[in-house]
């Protein structure tokens, strides 16, 4: 009984914060903009992974961990022509402007 008892006063672990994202509507697979470099976003927690890639044939290049912060959503015309695999009107409502 006393064990029991022992159990209930028992101290919980804090539960963590969730992590607070800037505003923008970020999504793992989204074409972002770092640094003057198309990327893509790979995963995304307190920091973003984002890979790299070529700007001629979409490859990817390498891969880095950045603040979310110095990320921006990339234009239609900044993601690679081979990469570009929905219609301009289609990418403008997800985002990716002119």
């Amino acid at each position: 009984m006393y064990q029991t008892i022992a159990k209930w006063f028992q101290k919980k672990p804090p539960q963590q914060e969730p992590i607070k994202l800037p505003s923008r509507n970020w999504r793992e697979g989204m074409w972002v903009m770092h640094d003057n470099r198309v990327a893509i976003l790979f995963a995304l927690s307190s920091t973003a992974n984002i890979h790299y890639v070529d700007a001629i044939t979409g490859n990817t290049i390498s891969a880095l961990e950045v603040p979310i912060s110095s990320l921006r959503q990339a234009r239609y015309l900044e993601i690679p022509e081979c990469r570009r695999n929905i219609p301009e009107e289609v990418a403008k409502g997800l985002g990716y402007g002119a």
